[in-house]
């Protein structure tokens, strides 16, 4: 049912508590992997399911000429998320994560989320292990 449909429903103010609830309680690891492949792009386009992608960088080093759009859709999604102040889901946690390991300016996405007053601290919804990754960085 929510295949093709996750990235849209996670931004979504009833539907994202949906889809954490079925990412932590209900799906096994290869259907969490699944959830989290959608949030990276297209699963067909990308070829992220016959790869067996698990994270962003894997997705990323599959898709070499899709860098640019694949993390700008990434920080639509994100930005999104952070605005409506759905990153408290731990199925956007590790994307997020995953996400400012991966770009060159992770500094500055730090500095531009402490600077921006409209945005809210996405630092503070990271899990403790997720924020002391990054902070090592």
């Amino acid at each position: 049912i929510f295949r093709g449909h996750v990235a849209r429903l996670v931004k979504h103010r009833f539907g994202s508590p949906l889809v954490d609830l079925l990412y932590n309680d209900y799906a096994s690891a290869s259907q969490r992997a699944a959830l989290m492949q959608e949030l990276y792009g297209n699963v067909h386009v990308l070829k992220l399911a016959e790869n067996q992608v698990h994270s962003l960088s894997e997705a990323l080093t599959l898709n070499p000429g899709r860098r640019r759009v694949m993390l700008n859709n990434l920080t639509d999604l994100l930005t999104t998320l952070a605005t409506k102040g759905l990153v408290k889901y731990s199925i956007v946690q590790p994307l997020l994560l995953e996400y400012l390991q991966i770009q060159s300016t992770v500094h500055l996405a730090v500095d531009y989320l402490r600077d921006n007053p409209t945005l809210p601290p996405l630092l503070h919804y990271l899990h403790p292990t997720g924020a002391q990754k990054l902070s090592r960085k």
